[in-house]
């Protein structure tokens, strides 16, 4: 599946983690050592990790019976 982010381009050099039971992404902003932002983005799926692609996009393994990725890009 193919999901688009509105502002995944603004989220250069943030931390994304997944949530399982959040069952989404939180996007963490850091100012040095200090998380400065923190928000929660809702995938409606328990996101087990997320990985960048060379093409910039990223990738989120969903964790569930059947098991699937979900492709995250830009929405331009």
């Amino acid at each position: 599946a193919v999901c688009s982010i509105p502002a995944l381009l603004a989220m250069k050099g943030h931390a994304l983690v997944g949530g399982l039971s959040s069952l989404g992404i939180v996007r963490l902003r850091f100012d040095g050592a200090r998380i400065a932002d923190e928000e929660r983005i809702d995938m409606r799926a328990r996101i087990r990790d997320i990985a960048q692609l060379p093409d910039g996009s990223l990738v989120a393994i969903v964790d569930d019976k059947a098991g699937a990725l979900m492709r995250l890009r830009a929405d331009t």
